[in-house]
């Protein structure tokens, strides 16, 4: 999937501190509160879907740094 213009600006709308990442890719996927969990997952698909995008979140761990999450579009 790849995302449209008017979807990379709406989630920057959305979520201002958002960093779009892979915006051409099969798999675009957004950081929001990178360190530390600071989005509610049904609040962050309830914008999105009015993008026509659903976000499911992911997290990955790291020896130095702790979990990080983000999530995949």
């Amino acid at each position: 999937m790849k995302l449209t213009p008017e979807q990379i600006q709406g989630v920057l709308e959305l979520e201002p501190r958002a960093q779009v990442n892979r915006l051409q890719g099969d798999r675009p996927y957004i950081r929001v509160g990178y360190w530390n969990r600071q989005r509610d997952l049904e609040s962050l698909n309830a914008g999105l879907a009015k993008l026509g995008l659903k976000a499911e979140e992911m997290d990955d761990y790291d020896e130095d740094t702790g979990w990080l999450y983000w999530y995949v579009l």
